[in-house]
């Protein structure tokens, strides 16, 4: 009887591993350390992007300053959270599974707390960063939020492939202008692009205190003034998609077409594929 309860008990502590083991790396899915996750941060060099408007709304002085902030906010899901995502996950990957190229992209995630980018999901690498604040919302909203952000890490792992996509919707390439009340935004590529002849990215309001302390701000390129008109992108703006940079416009417009099952645009999925 001892026999078999040790037996047992060996038997059940690696069925235990085994499960939790597959927590961790499910389906295609891995939950990234902390210390890795912050590695990925550092190797962007997010940080040198920043402006004196970023470090203030971030709470952090200095390069140094962020680094800590962010290294210490950084945390683990829990097991119910890990389990919520491979069923979102999961129900996410039946809706990709035919844009072979997107499908194939291995989802990496970590946990951050509210004083990460105020909690808001958002990328470094090829990893997806997400608060608690991600499980309040409704199912549908949470399936187009992962696949959305799953963008960002397409984008940025087929540069060639997503400059060809935006050419193709006569958005243009320019250098970064105005650096000093720009909002940082770890999704993007480091790029203004102009619609039009209309250079489009977020821009503080004066003293801000926190990231939503923006708008998108429009200055022509022949007179290089702000335009009270904005109808320069409003295709895009009516449909509800955030007018920041293409990065935000296509991960908007991609992922309401994949979860809404009406992406029909030939360039969008041979985009994916």
């Amino acid at each position: 009887m001892k026999y078999k309860f040790i037996v047992f008990l060996i038997l059940l502590i690696f069925i235990i591993s085994i499960t939790n083991r597959n927590i961790e790396h499910f389906n295609n899915i891995e939950f990234v350390s902390p210390v890795n996750s912050y590695n990925t941060i550092i190797n962007s060099k997010y940080f040198n992007t920043f402006n004196k408007n970023d470090f203030k709304v971030r709470n952090c002085k200095n390069i140094e300053q962020c680094k800590k902030l962010y290294k210490s906010n950084l945390i683990k899901f829990n097991d119910y959270e890990k389990k919520s995502l491979v069923y979102l996950i999961n129900k996410a990957n039946l809706l990709i599974k035919q844009h072979s190229s997107f499908n194939n992209i291995k989802w990496k995630l970590c946990k951050t707390t509210d004083n990460i980018e105020e909690g808001m999901p958002h990328t470094h690498g090829d990893i997806i960063f997400l608060s608690h604040k991600f499980f309040d919302n409704p199912e549908k909203y949470k399936i187009r939020t992962l696949i959305h952000e799953k963008i960002h890490i397409y984008q940025r792992k087929y540069p060639h492939k997503t400059q060809e996509l935006y050419k193709f919707y006569k958005f243009k390439k320019n250098k970064i202008v105005d650096k000093e009340m720009r909002r940082a935004n770890p999704d993007l590529d480091g790029n203004d692009y102009d619609y039009n002849g209309t250079i489009f990215y977020m821009k503080y309001l004066k003293n801000p205190n926190k990231l939503s302390d923006s708008n998108v701000n429009y200055i022509s390129l022949r007179d290089y003034i702000h335009l009270d008109n904005k109808e320069i992108i409003k295709n895009f703006k009516n449909q509800g998609y955030q007018n920041e940079h293409p990065n935000e416009i296509f991960g908007c417009m991609i992922a309401d077409k994949i979860v809404g099952n009406n992406l029909t645009d030939l360039k969008l999925i041979n985009y994916l594929n």
